[in-house]
This record gives structure tokens, sequence and C-alpha cells, in this order.
């Protein structure tokens, strides 16, 4: 839905809601939890190559973002499991984007880590 809001090519949409579709089937006929994660793994996988396809940063790039990010992404989750009010978890929110563009620009030069964190903060 976020690609599609953006205006973009419909052949994009089309090769994620195909991913989609090919993830829910695999994920209902997985037979363990290692097939199921390997068909998150490529669902993963698949909207990485549309993001860096739509945006021309590189997927190893996203990847890096992702993992430098990471730690920022759990305290967040755990933040807003312990928050109590909505001011909580705007804060927790706030916080997590100070963090995880921090972890970005840690790893990657600085043009890069701007761009990537627009895009990660768009999608």
């Amino acid at each position: 839905a976020h690609f599609r809001a953006r205006g973009v090519a419909q052949t994009r949409v089309s090769a994620l809601e195909s991913a989609r579709i090919v993830l829910v089937a695999e994920l209902l006929a997985a037979p363990s939890d290692l097939a199921r994660t390997d068909a998150e793994v490529a669902y993963i996988a698949a909207v990485h190559r549309e993001l860096s396809a739509e945006t021309d940063i590189a997927v190893v790039n996203l990847a890096a973002a992702l993992t430098a990010t990471a730690a920022a992404r759990a305290t967040l989750a755990a933040s807003i499991d312990a928050a109590q009010t909505g001011e909580a978890v705007s804060s927790a929110v706030t916080a997590f984007y100070g963090s995880a563009q921090s972890a970005i620009q840690s790893r990657l030069s600085s043009d890069l880590a701007a761009e990537v964190s627009v895009v990660l903060s768009a999608f």
C-alpha cells in the first residue's frame, strides 16, 4: 500500500503483491518452523529487491541499515510494550528514530546514510 500511495510503477506493486501471495501460500503449507522461516526470508528478500530497485540504494546497503538498527528496533518494541501513555509511545518512537539514524550513520557514508534513513522511515 505504501508503494502504491507513493506512485511506484505498477510492475513493482505487482511484484510485491505476488511475493505476498507466495508468502501466505508457503506459510499455510509449511510443514515446519524452518519452512516458515525460509518463506519469510524469501519474502523479505523480494521486498528488499523491489525497494532497492525503486530507490537505487543497493540491497546490501539496505541490509546493513536494517542490521545496524536491530538494537534500536528491539528497544522500541520493549518501550512500546511497557508504555502506559500515548506520551510514552511518542517518546519511544522519537528515541527510536534518533538511535536508528545514529546506527545507520555509523555503518554507511553520510550521504548514503541520509538517503537510507529517509527511505526506511518512508516505508
